[in-house]
């Protein structure tokens, strides 16, 4: 079993979703990735994190760490509007796809 930790919307009671934005300068192309409400998708996948002290510390922090990615998504929530849970995977959940 491996045991990984996402965030919890309290008054949707859903799993926060990222999506990635692709962002266009004057001098490089770069992505923003951003948590939001929605379910996950070919665009939108739940996010997660090995982490408790991560997770909690992206709870925290709603702004997109200095040349972060995946793991430090920006977000436009409230610090008490999420909270941070385990999600426990087994082998008996995945499952080959041929």
């Amino acid at each position: 079993m491996i045991t990984m930790y996402a965030l919890w919307h309290i008054k949707e009671k859903c799993l926060l979703t990222v999506t990635t934005h692709r962002l266009e300068g004057e001098e490089s192309v770069d992505v923003e990735h951003e948590l939001r409400i929605g379910k996950a998708d070919g665009y939108n996948a739940i996010w997660m994190t090995n982490s408790p002290t991560h997770a909690d510390k992206v709870r925290r922090e709603p702004e997109q760490w200095y040349n972060a990615g995946y793991s430090t998504p920006k977000h436009d929530f409230k610090r008490q509007e999420l909270k941070v849970v385990a999600i426990d995977i087994t082998s008996d959940d995945v499952k080959e796809l041929n």
